[in-house]
Parts: C-alpha cells; sequence; structure tokens
C-alpha cells in the first residue's frame, strides 16, 4: 500500500465529509475509485459512523445524523450541478434546433429554385452542418463536466 493507516483515514474523512468526491480523490491521490470507496468506508467504520446518503443533484439544508456517543456532525450535500445552468444550456440547445430547421427551409427553398442559388444553397448547408457541430460539441462539454445522464435531460 502507498498510504499509511492513517493517510487512508484521512482521505476517508475527506470523502465522508464531502470535502471531495470518489472521482476528485482518484485523481488526486492516484488511486481507483473503488479504492476510494475502501478509503471512506475505513473512515466510516473506525468513526462508528452511519453510511453516507447517496448525492442529491441540488443543494440541500445540513441534514443531521445522531451518531453513537451523542455526538451531533452535520452532513452537508452540495452538488456541482446547477438547475439553473442546466435549464438555460438545455434552451440554447432548443434554440439552436430551431435555427437549425429554419436554415433547412431556407436551403430546401434555394433548390426548389434552382441554378442561380445552388451555390447559396450549398452555404446555407455548410451553416446547418456547422450548428450542428457547435450543438453537438456544446452537448459534449456539458457531459463531461455534469455527467452523461444530465446531458440526456436536454
Amino acid at each position: 500500500m502507498k498510504y499509511t493507516k492513517e493517510q487512508r483515514l484521512d482521505i476517508g474523512r475527506k470523502l465522508y465529509s464531502g470535502e471531495i468526491s470518489r472521482r476528485q480523490a482518484a485523481e488526486i491521490y492516484d488511486i481507483s475509485e473503488q479504492s476510494a470507496r475502501d478509503y471512506m468506508r475505513l473512515y466510516r467504520d473506525s468513526e462508528q459512523l452511519p453510511p453516507k446518503q447517496a448525492a442529491k443533484h441540488s443543494i440541500s439544508a445540513p441534514s443531521f445524523q445522531t451518531p453513537p456517543a451523542g455526538i451531533i456532525k452535520p452532513i452537508i450535500t452540495v452538488s456541482p450541478i446547477n438547475e439553473k445552468l442546466l435549464s438555460a444550456i438545455g434552451q440554447l440547445i432548443a434554440q439552436l434546433g430551431k435555427i437549425g430547421g429554419n436554415l433547412n427551409q431556407i436551403a430546401r427553398y434555394l433548390n426548389e429554385r434552382g441554378t442561380p442559388y445552388n451555390s447559396l444553397s450549398g452555404k446555407v448547408r455548410a451553416a446547418i452542418a456547422d450548428l450542428a457541430d457547435v450543438k453537438f460539441e456544446i452537448l459534449r462539454k456539458v457531459g463531461d463536466a455534469v455527467g452523461d445522464v444530465q446531458t440526456l435531460k436536454l
């Protein structure tokens, strides 16, 4: 093992208190997410604490649990996901979709009109492709930041 028991307990304390996530612990301490979970369990068991509640996707008020010996320790769950931000991104994606639909209608109209508009029609089609690339890039970045499950809700 590359960490002493005291170091593993300290990492576990940070995980249990919510200072860092398992993913962050894995990156910071160069361990697997499973090891991070094991360190949190080691800390929890050594302090005789109850299992940690599953993380929620919104900021919540402190919840209090009474561990043995009557000591009250607040557990604050804070999520990095901002619902307003996700809503705004969802609206942006919807608007990009509407713009793409309008561009498609313009390109179809230009194609129907024939020869003088063929080059303009090609430029509109290129703009549609660029718009789709922007939309995909936004969704990819959001997926990387908040997780693919949240991105699918957009």
